[in-house]
């Protein structure tokens, strides 16, 4: 799992990367469970979902373009968004103007700090940034 965050503080639920066609296709559905999700492109659909979700447009580079809050059963294009973060009815989202990054989250198992790692999946995101554990 991934987190997505902002320099001012804002930080993602865990999210994963819809990194093909049967899982952009099936998204959070049916609900998001405090979970969300990362798409390239710049339309989704919310056929098939029981709550609304927040949509926010991402250009290249990472900048919040557009913060929509969508109802089920709706088609959205988000013009001149290259990626697509979904974000469950319940989780805030980071304003327009924001310049996001992804990282690894954070897991904790038995007393011991493990990052979770995955394989570069949008190299034109900053992936710098890290999130100290509390000790």
């Amino acid at each position: 799992m991934l987190v997505v965050s902002d320099d001012e503080g804002w930080l993602s639920p865990p999210v994963s990367v819809a990194l093909g066609f049967g899982r952009r296709w099936r998204g959070l559905r049916p609900l998001a469970n405090g979970r969300g999700l990362v798409l390239s492109g710049r339309s989704v659909h919310t056929v098939g979902m029981r709550e609304a979700l927040w949509l926010v447009g991402l250009n290249g580079d990472g900048l919040v373009t557009h913060v929509r809050y969508v109802i089920p059963k709706r088609a959205v294009v988000l013009a001149g968004a290259r990626f697509i973060l979904e974000l469950p009815p319940t989780w805030p989202p980071p304003p327009v103007g924001s310049s996001l990054a992804i990282q690894p989250a954070i897991s904790y198992q038995v007393g011991q700090k493990r990052l979770r790692t995955s394989r570069p999946i949008l190299e034109s995101f900053e992936t710098t940034k890290s999130i100290e554990p509390p000790l």
